[in-house]
């Protein structure tokens, strides 16, 4: 017989980021950027292991994780057509309420985490979040705390489809909310 582990607490964490969303639907891709702002910015233990691709960091396990949630009926997934190719549309599913049976101490715990996301990243649009989740990708994969020149030219290697100005606002912008490691006060010596 085989066991399979079924993930409560991400689908939940997935679920409630849907449910909780400041529009009527989310994209993968502000779920994806979401997790990692949360595993990442907030330490929620949620285990996956984000690399950085082609929209910023991924990892396959979220997407599995919310195609479990689907399945399960928490959310509701629809693949919409456009010109340049196709987005999904997630919206809370038929069970959304009955998240809170799988999961609730865990979503309790933290909600005032889920909340904050959504109101720092919940607004952006994908190109934005794939900005800002390599900007911090930049700034927390690295050994040592990086000067903001050095954070703007490795993204711009990575995303050069982004002017050096456009992450350089973007750098700004989540610097002044504290997070990245360089606001820290852990900068390089002069």
């Amino acid at each position: 017989m085989v066991r399979i582990d079924v993930p409560w607490e991400r689908m939940a964490t997935i679920a409630t980021i849907v449910q909780k969303a400041p529009t009527d639907s989310i994209g993968r891709t502000a779920v994806m950027k979401c997790i990692y702002f949360l595993q990442v910015l907030k330490d929620l233990p949620l285990g996956y292991n984000f690399t950085l691709y082609s929209y910023g960091p991924f990892d396959a396990h979220v997407l599995t994780d919310l195609e479990f949630a689907e399945t399960f009926g928490f959310v509701s997934a629809t693949m919409v057509p456009h010109t340049s190719g196709y987005s999904y549309h997630i919206q809370p599913g038929e069970k959304a309420a009955r998240i809170g049976d799988v999961a609730a101490d865990f979503i309790k715990k933290h909600e005032q985490d889920i909340n904050w996301v959504l109101q720092t990243f919940g607004n952006q649009s994908a190109r934005e979040l794939e900005l800002s989740s390599t900007i911090v990708y930049v700034d927390r994969e690295t050994d040592s705390v990086l000067k903001p020149d050095e954070i703007i030219k490795k993204v711009h290697e990575i995303k050069h489809h982004f002017s050096e100005r456009q992450i350089r606002e973007k750098l700004d912008t989540l610097n002044s909310k504290g997070l990245l490691r360089m606001c820290s006060g852990k900068e390089h010596e002069p």
